[in-house]
């Protein structure tokens, strides 16, 4: 008799209320409709400039942003550089101011 007793306990216990099964499902759908909201608004975040029927740009990759940072960051470095060397360098001047013409 006892065992019966732990067993309908133990049946009791896994069966959850329908209130909770209410409540998780109502969470569930909370969280499901907030996901495409928070998704519609990334997708509207991601573009910057947006003409009708023309084009839509959007915000680049991570690995557009690197490459394009090193690109500027190069051409800043060659121009340093370049600079350097016009006003140190007389050959480089007179190459320069030869071009130039």
């Amino acid at each position: 008799m006892a065992e019966s007793k732990k067993v309908s306990e133990g049946e009791a216990k896994s069966q959850k209320p329908d209130s909770l099964d209410r409540n998780v499902k109502s969470k569930k759908s909370a969280k499901a409709s907030s996901n495409s909201t928070v998704e519609a608004n990334a997708s509207k975040e991601d573009v910057l400039l947006r003409i009708p029927g023309v084009l839509e740009y959007k915000v680049p990759s991570k690995k557009t942003r690197i490459i394009l940072g090193a690109l500027v960051l190069a051409l800043n470095m060659l121009l340093l550089v370049a600079v350097g060397l016009y006003f140190y360098v007389p050959g480089f001047k007179d190459f320069i101011y030869n071009i130039g013409r």
